[in-house]
């Protein structure tokens, strides 16, 4: 057996003596396993941040849980319902009078929501136009600095030779 190797600690990275991290232990992967899962229930209620793309009130989730289940993950399950469930319009208006919310209130809800959606456009809106303006006056900035950069044009010496004519005798301007 090599001086490096050493039966004791199996977990050694065996290398060259002269290989400067010849002696270091290597940690032995290690492996995680979940073996219970909690779920809490929570009631329907107005939910002012999970507001839907589209249309409808936001419907969210109460401040307290009502329930709490606890399952043993190492026991295997068939069929686990994991989707998340995306409701339409009258599907929240009908989850939040279930929740007992007055339909006045629910109408608020919505109006709030239209209100924020349009916030939000327009807020997309403007950061579109300052990206775009921005573009521009990098573009603008470039071009003045090329303009900056470049050497001073040297004039140019025309010289006009008015006695040159042609085989019919008419005479022309050239520069020369």
């Amino acid at each position: 057996m090599s001086p490096m190797q050493d039966s004791s600690s199996p977990c050694l990275e065996f290398a060259s003596p002269t290989h400067v991290e010849a002696l270091f232990e290597v940690d032995a992967p290690r492996v995680v396993q979940f073996t219970t899962a909690t779920t809490f229930l929570f009631n329907v209620a107005y939910g002012g941040s999970a507001l839907p793309k589209e249309s409808g009130p936001p419907v969210g989730m109460a401040i307290t849980h009502f329930d709490v289940h606890e399952e043993d993950l190492r026991v295997p399950r068939s069929h686990r319902g994991c989707r998340v469930r995306k409701f339409n319009h009258l599907e929240r208006i009908a989850l939040l009078k279930r929740a007992e919310y007055h339909v006045q209130e629910i109408a608020a809800f919505c109006m709030d929501a239209i209100d924020v959606r349009k916030s939000r456009a327009n807020t997309l809106k403007e950061l579109a136009a300052e990206k775009k303006e921005l573009r521009k006056r990098k573009r603008m900035a470039a071009a003045t600095d090329a303009i900056d950069a470049a050497p001073s044009p040297t004039k140019i010496q025309k010289r006009v030779d008015w006695s040159a004519a042609d085989e019919d005798g008419a005479t022309h301007l050239h520069a020369c």
